[in-house]
């Protein structure tokens, strides 16, 4: 786990509702709530908020912010999963990119990326082991190339090649 801090103004949240609350509902698309209200009118309890843009966030609401486990799905063809504080997700979590199938387990802090990730594709493999900071690849990050070669990078910089040839794989 990262323990460094959030630099917001660097900060790439994969959740695009992360600021999300029922004080500033007015600054997101119109949405309907499948779920219950407080005596304030609040959207409380567990319930699904769905936008008008095709967006949905699936949570519990307490006080008109996330908290627990929830999700989201996006019209970008994203799913995200995890658990969330204050209307932000924290922790460990999940990104699946609905198109591909690709999906990245990961650490989460204030909706971004935020630790140690892997990325796999549709069929499970591991494609990317790295850290994420401020919800972009930092540091030390190891990508999986054709046939089963790792590329190794630092801060997007190719710094070295390692082919391993696996039984079955054409050589090169």
């Amino acid at each position: 786990m990262d323990e460094t801090p959030i630099e917001a103004s660097a900060a790439l949240p994969s959740d695009p509702y992360s600021k999300f609350n029922w004080d500033n509902r007015h600054d997101y698309p119109a949405f309907s709530w499948d779920g219950r209200r407080d005596r304030n009118g609040r959207i409380t309890g567990e319930g699904v908020l769905r936008f008008e843009n095709g967006d949905e966030i699936t949570a519990f609401f307490r006080g008109g912010m996330r908290e627990g486990v929830g999700g989201a799905v996006t019209t970008a063809d994203i799913r995200l999963t995890g658990t969330f504080r204050n209307s932000l997700l924290q922790g460990p979590g999940q990104l699946t990119f609905l198109a591909t199938g690709d999906r990245i387990d990961g650490h989460f802090r204030d909706s971004c990326l935020h630790g140690l990730a892997r990325r796999l594709d549709e069929e499970g493999r591991v494609s990317f082991v790295g850290r994420y900071r401020n919800g972009r690849p930092y540091g030390f990050c190891w990508k999986m190339t054709e046939y089963a070669g790792f590329a190794l990078y630092v801060n997007f910089c190719l710094i070295h090649y390692l082919y391993l040839q696996w039984r079955g794989l054409p050589a090169r």
